[in-house]
Formats: C-alpha cells, sequence, structure tokens
C-alpha cells in the first residue's frame, strides 16, 4: 500500500476531475489518497468504474461557502476488504479504518486545519474534533494522520523532543503549537521531520506573497519502535560523512599507505563510537526499567522491555507428550497436553495434620466477617482495580466497572450478596483462563520450561476491607532478584 499525504482536487477542468485525479494516482501506484481542498457538496461518493476507483468526500452543503473539503481516493479492490466505509464527521476532519492481521486496525485520518486567519472559534473546534477522532482509536491499532495543517513547526527539536525530529524547517506559528500540543498530548510523532531530504523536496507550499518555500503537508503516526540510533542521528550522520570522505580520497589513490591508514582509522573510530552510543543507549534503558520494577509499575516495565528487545513473534510451538517420546504438531493434541499438565501441577493432593491444626492459637471470633458485603466495600473495590491489565476469560476491563456508575454499583453489589446468602459462587468466577510463558531456558517445546499466568476477573475481591494476606506473602518481583 502506498499512501500519498494530500492530493488537491481543484483541476481546470471539474467536471471530469475525477478522471483526471485517477489518471496520476494510477501512473505513481498509489493504492489510498487523501486529497483535500476539494470543490464537491455535502456528503458522498462516486466510482470510476473503468480506472477501478472510487472517491468519498466530506464538504459543506452547496449553499455555504466551501473553503476545506477532505476526501478519500481507495481503489476498488481494497473497498471490499472494509469493514465500513470512509467517515467525514464535517468538512475537515474524516476518517478511513483499514483492516490488518490479527484482528488490528490501521485509521488514517484525513484532515485540513483552519488557516491562519479564521477565527479562533473554527481552530479550537477543529482539534476538539480531531483529539476525539484519535482517543477512538485503540492503543493496539495503527493510527496515521495525513492532511494539510496549514501550520508551521519549529526547528527546536530538543524543546519538542518526540514529536519532531531533527530535520524540521522554519519558525512555528500560533498554528503550529496547537499542532504541537496535540502531538504531545496523544504521543504522536511529525514523520515529515525525522527523514533527511533536500528541503525543495520537503517543502510542499510556497507563500503566494514571498516565495518562500514551507512544510505545510504533514504524515503524523504514534510513536512506536524506538531504538539506540534514532537519539543519536546527527552524531551518526556526521561519522558517516567523514568514513565516506576518507573512502574518496583513498579512491582516488588506490596505492597510497597512507590513504589506506587513514580510512582504516575512520573505520575503527566509527565502530568504537557506535558501540559507545548503544551502550550508553542501553544503560538509560536499564535505569528506566529498574525504575519501574523498583514502583511495582509492571505495565511500563513491559513496555520498556519490548522496546530494547522488540515485539515477540506470535503463533505456538510444538510440545513434547508427557513421556517425551512424541512431538505433537496439531493444535488440539497440544492443548490437551497443556491442560494436562496444568491440572498435575495445580490439582495436587494435598494432606492435612489435623493434631497441629488444634495446637495453633485461638483468637477471638470477628463477626463482622459474616456479614454481606456492603455497598460501600464494593465501591471502594472498584476503585482500587487497575487500568491497563489483562482482563480474564470474560474480557470485561477494569475500566467499564469505574465508568459504570451507580446503577452498576447496585447490580454488582445485589450479585454478590445473593452469591453470600446461597453461598454459591458462579463457575465463571472461579474460572481461570491459563497463559504459558516461556522461561526463556531449556527446551521451548517441554511444559516443564513454560510459567503460568492466570488474569482473574475484576470482580473477583470484592472485599478489600477485610483482612486478607499480608503483601509479604505472595511472590512479587524484587530488585535484581527473580519472582518466588
Amino acid at each position: 500500500m502506498f499512501l500519498h499525504p494530500r492530493y488537491s482536487s481543484k483541476t481546470d477542468r471539474p467536471k471530469r476531475r475525477t478522471a483526471l485525479v485517477t489518471r496520476e494516482l494510477g501512473r505513481y501506484y498509489i493504492q489510498i489518497a487523501a486529497f483535500g481542498e476539494t470543490r464537491f457538496a455535502d456528503k458522498g461518493q462516486l466510482t470510476e468504474v473503468k480506472a477501478g476507483c472510487n472517491f468519498f468526500w466530506s464538504v459543506c452543503s452547496s449553499d455555504e461557502h466551501r473553503e476545506a473539503g477532505v476526501g478519500f481516493a481507495i481503489r476498488s479492490n481494497l473497498i471490499i476488504k472494509l469493514a465500513t466505509l470512509p467517515k467525514g464527521f464535517n468538512d475537515r476532519p474524516m476518517s478511513l479504518q483499514f483492516p490488518l492481521k490479527e484482528k488490528r486496525h490501521a485509521t488514517f485520518i484525513n484532515a485540513y486545519a483552519p488557516t491562519m486567519t479564521s477565527p479562533e472559534e473554527i481552530k479550537d473546534k477543529f482539534y476538539e474534533d480531531l483529539e476525539s477522532l484519535i482517543a477512538s482509536v485503540t492503543k493496539e491499532d495503527r493510527l496515521v494522520i495525513l492532511g494539510d495543517f496549514n501550520t508551521r513547526v519549529c526547528v527546536d527539536y530538543q524543546t519538542w523532543e518526540g514529536v519532531i525530529g531533527r530535520n524540521c524547517v522554519g519558525k512555528s506559528n500560533s498554528n503550529g503549537h496547537l499542532l504541537l500540543k496535540t502531538c504531545v498530548a496523544h504521543d504522536l510523532l511529525i514523520t515529515n521531520t525525522v527523514f533527511h531530504l533536500h528541503n525543495p523536496k520537503k517543502m510542499s507550499w510556497m507563500h503566494p506573497g514571498s516565495k518562500h518555500r514551507h512544510l505545510g503537508d504533514y504524515v503524523i503516526n504514534t510513536c512506536q519502535h524506538e531504538d539506540w540510533f534514532g537519539d543519536n542521528d546527527e552524531d551518526i550522520q556526521k561519522l558517516q560523512d567523514e568514513k565516506c570522505e576518507a573512502f574518496r580520497f583513498l579512491q582516488q589513490d588506490t596505492t597510497s599507505v597512507s590513504k589506506k591508514a587513514a580510512y582504516s582509522s575512520i573505520r575503527i573510530k566509527v565502530q568504537a563510537k557506535l558501540r559507545e552510543m548503544q551502550d550508553s543507549w542501553l544503560s538509560r534503558k536499564a535505569d528506566e526499567i529498574q525504575k519501574y520494577t523498583d514502583s511495582n509499575n509492571s505495565k511500563h516495565f513491559y513496555n520498556a522491555l519490548e522496546t530494547i528487545y522488540g515485539q515477540q513473534s506470535s503463533g505456538t510451538s510444538p510440545m513434547f507428550s508427557a513421556d517425551r517420546s512424541t512431538l505433537l504438531t496439531d493444535k488440539y493434541a497440544s492443548n490437551r497436553r497443556w491442560a494436562e499438565h496444568f491440572n498435575n501441577v495445580l490439582n495436587r493432593p494435598s494432606s492435612i495434620n489435623a493434631e497441629a491444626i488444634d495446637h495453633m492459637p485461638q483468637v477471638a471470633i470477628n463477626t463482622s466477617l459474616a456479614e454481606p458485603p456492603k455497598e460501600s466495600e464494593v465501591k471502594e473495590a472498584t476503585k482500587l482495580t487497575s487500568n491497563g491489565k489483562a482482563t480474564g476469560s470474560d474480557s470485561i476491563p477494569a475500566a467499564i466497572y469505574k465508568a459504570g456508575g451507580p446503577v452498576l454499583l447496585q447490580k454488582l453489589t445485589k450479585l454478590f450478596q445473593t452469591m453470600w446468602q446461597q453461598e454459591i459462587i458462579h463457575q465463571e468466577l472461579k474460572d481461570a483462563s491459563i497463559v504459558h510463558l516461556y522461561k526463556r531456558k531449556g527446551n521451548r517445546q517441554s511444559c516443564d520450561n513454560h510459567s503460568k499466568l492466570s488474569p482473574r476477573h475484576c470482580q473477583q475481591n470484592p472485599y478489600p476491607s477485610r483482612p486478607q494476606l499480608p503483601h509479604s506473602t505472595h511472590g512479587r518481583w524484587t530488585p535484581a532478584r527473580e519472582s518466588v
């Protein structure tokens, strides 16, 4: 798929403008294009049957002044893959959701921002709509924002680290600060400023008065795949230039001993500097991971690990049978082997010494523990649940219970009180989805070299104010030690 950030549909032949645009898209093998400043009216779509291209647009009505107007051009062979057609909210933002693998999606937002002379109310409304669209995209999906933002962003990449790169040009204006603040709030990166290109190829807009070129069309993406050389791009470029210069001198006289020695020295210097940069980046990441470990922030802990090692490949590997005589390649046979393994590990018979129990010191009976759970206890338990954690088999995140309000709170309290009175807990609340994690030691195809992880239901412990086992009795992560 090739994305063209913006294509203006103002042409000299308005009756056949779509045919001209389709022909140009075909010349460059563009499958999806976002265009702005279209002069169509209202919301609609049009199909160029012979060219195999579909147009979707969202513009003001015919009796209004049409200043913006956004749309998408999509090849017909991709239309059948879309679950929903592009959605236009008004004449400035429009979104398109394209399906990817593993039930994920790529969301493209085509935006046309107000100009500098537009009233502040229109600018605020545009960025409110844009932020609502961005917030509707889940973290698992890819987000790409395309369009003309009628703005300029500054070259101060150190102040706006993570938002703009080192190859930005020009100075910021008031519209630029609005865009930069939006990117900071949603962890977005203006990718046009990351790659090194000649200014004439990078600057897509020329001021009609001063004839100065500016970077006006932006491609904005979510920040992902951080690496050590991204933080040292400028220093690495200087080292490469120095090495290339020495190589050019060597090519002018390949028999020169001094030039060979100089080139060899430069190569050694570049390799040493690169290793030093990588070690420094890894050291900073190690300190960051240790900080997350000390604060028991498991979410950011694993995100930092993923930054270093990358995403792990999905899929399952074949497992050995219990007697290690057969390699189980069938999915159902492998699942049965996992069920057999965890049944033997978890459901172990226990022996109880009644005499030892009788010798235990007795304490006063706390009759308050026999009372049914109160609504205040359920409310407190709901507040204590953590967002962003793995869900149980019901796939209901903790945030749902927090956002449910008084109505859901009353229903949950009634459910817990019913279970308390009947002394029966539904089997769905007791069952756990067991996930096996490879310990990264030993044979991966042996079940013994995997640990288990069981995401619990959010409503399993509705009584946080009642006595529980102390935290010291549970296994947890400790600095410089393994979990127990």
